[in-house]
């Protein structure tokens, strides 16, 4: 907040005094750096097609004015599949690439927390974060449209989300939309039917005040039910939500390659990670109100 009023400031002083210079330079500052971190595990196929023309929209938002600069940030998870060796060659070729490594496999929730770590620490409060997959289910194009939502000053956070489609399977579809629409009915009264859709853009403002919040959360959650924290990204959104407003878009589909039929017995997951969820949320509201 303070740097904006500063900015602002500096901006109307050299606009009296007819600075045109100085003007386009106080603009340009003010513009918001974009940070895209994404944890990746055994994803060979899928990463260098994604993260080129993920490079390719920013670069075009950034010649567009629309951002100052971009960095994506990519948590290699200890794949062992090629992942590291794409991922080496990607870096080389694009600047704006920065490649973490985990030696290990410690599973999706560390790996993003990783990746917001670094976020948090590289960038400036007026900045935005974006989250996405790295198996390319999500699409760079629909970035501008996450980026102009957030242009309303009380939107902290906005999803893209996408619903399944009935070639992932008709139980998995059904049960899907219904798990994820009641869920997100009951978090932001809206009905999204998609479970924990992980493509969002975010005011790096929220998530460094929330990062420590929800590394207490991944905590007790582990010691509650001895299972990873899949929900972290619902629950920067719900924290976002007792801050301010969170936004909704429906996400474009990607190429059909990437498109897997998933099996059905992955339900049963997504049903008990849900009833987790909800039951450990109740415990959180109390503890946050405590």
């Amino acid at each position: 907040m303070a740097e904006n009023l500063l900015l602002g400031a500096l901006f109307l002083i050299s606009r009296m005094l007819k600075l045109k210079f100085f003007q386009r330079l106080f603009v340009h500052m003010a513009l918001p750096r974009v940070f895209v971190y994404m944890p990746a595990y055994n994803v060979s196929r899928q990463i260098s097609p994604l993260i080129m023309d993920l490079d390719r929209t920013l670069s075009e938002l950034m010649t567009a004015g629309k951002i100052r600069d971009y960095r994506i940030i990519c948590v290699n998870d200890g794949s062992t599949d090629g992942t590291a060796e794409v991922l080496r060659s990607l870096s080389r070729q694009l600047p704006s690439l920065e490649v973490i490594t985990h030696r290990r496999n410690y599973g999706v929730v560390k790996a993003t927390l990783t990746a917001m770590e670094h976020v948090v620490a590289r960038s400036q409060p007026h900045d935005i974060a974006i989250r996405m997959d790295a198996d390319y289910e999500h699409n760079p194009k629909d970035i501008p449209h996450l980026l102009s939502s957030l242009n309303e000053p009380r939107t902290q956070l906005c999803f893209a989300y996408l619903p399944p489609e009935l070639g992932h399977g008709f139980r998995f579809y059904l049960l899907n939309s219904l798990i994820g629409g009641y869920e997100n009915l009951m978090l932001f009264h809206r009905w999204i039917p998609q479970f924990c859709p992980g493509f969002f853009a975010v005011r790096v403002s929220h998530l460094r005040s929330a990062l420590p919040e929800i590394k207490r959360a991944v905590r007790a959650y582990a010691r509650l039910y001895s299972s990873q924290f899949i929900h972290i990204d619902v629950y920067i959104a719900y924290l976002a939500s007792l801050k301010g407003k969170v936004e909704f878009i429906r996400a474009s589909r990607t190429h059909s390659q990437w498109i897997f039929r998933k099996p059905f017995t992955k339900l049963d997951r997504y049903l008990d990670a849900h009833s987790k969820f909800m039951e450990f949320l109740g415990s959180r509201v109390k503890a946050l109100k405590g």
